[in-house]
């Protein structure tokens, strides 16, 4: 298998995975909707829109560089991942204690509808791939400033 059959199925594997993904969270937004949660079901929505548009945007920039000819990763973009990575779990840790006091907040003071485990979950791990996409850009762009 050559190198850039082998770029190719690699990207075909990211994209399958993040197909189903998307799916998964369209189907949970889907099915909040009809149980009534309306809240759940607008941020899941939101959620997963932001998701779709990313991942568009991701395989569009990658599969221009496999049809070039380039590697998808390189020495200075596997930095620019692992500073993204770093500054985005230190920024998930506030994003989920924020999440958390919006639970608390909305029950016992604001009287609204306090998130369940599974929108919670899903608001979480949702909110964080947003989180270190905003992230890796705002590096990307920034360049290897230390």
């Amino acid at each position: 298998m050559t190198k850039q059959n082998k770029l190719r199925l690699k990207l075909s594997v990211i994209i399958v995975f993040t197909v189903t993904m998307i799916l998964g969270v369209i189907f949970y937004g889907m099915y909040s909707s009809f149980a009534d949660e309306y809240v759940q079901s607008i941020v899941v929505l939101i959620i997963s829109v932001a998701m779709m548009i990313i991942a568009i945007w991701i395989f569009r920039k990658e599969s221009k560089n496999v049809k070039a000819g380039l590697p998808l990763e390189d020495e200075r973009s596997k930095q620019i991942k692992q500073k993204a990575a770093a500054y985005s779990y230190y920024a998930s840790i506030y994003y989920l204690l924020g999440l958390m006091w919006y639970n608390i907040i909305a029950q016992n003071f604001l009287s609204l509808p306090r998130m369940d485990t599974e929108a919670a979950l899903g608001v979480g791990i949702g909110g964080i791939i947003i989180l270190f996409f905003v992230i890796w850009l705002i590096v990307s762009k920034r360049g290897d400033k230390k």
